[in-house]
């Protein structure tokens, strides 16, 4: 999928449209690499979008067995994964409003 590619370029925006976009679309060939990108980047708009199109494509799991999947277990990660949480349920009304 073309938009698939997007997820690369070197425009944050363009990465953070890519990633509503797939999950949009529901595009299960593109989990691997919204898990790769979200581990390897630390925008956290781009991590937020990419929790919400990861939450999209993955009908049926909580936000808390995304989370689980995307956060490597290590010092630290109660409170990153609270962090994400809590950033995830704010997105979520913001983007209901809209």
């Amino acid at each position: 999928m073309a938009i698939r590619a997007s997820l690369y370029d070197s425009s944050k925006n363009v990465q953070i449209t890519a990633a509503e976009y797939l999950g949009k679309l529901k595009d299960k060939e593109s989990l691997q690499e919204l898990i790769e990108l979200f581990k390897k980047d630390s925008e956290p708009m781009l991590r937020v979008s990419i929790l919400h199109a990861l939450r999209e494509i993955k009908e049926g799991f909580k936000i808390k067995d995304i989370i689980k999947m995307v956060l490597p277990e290590k010092k630290g990660y109660r409170r990153e994964y609270n962090l994400f949480a809590r950033t995830y349920e704010i997105s979520s009304r913001f983007r209901r409003k809209r």
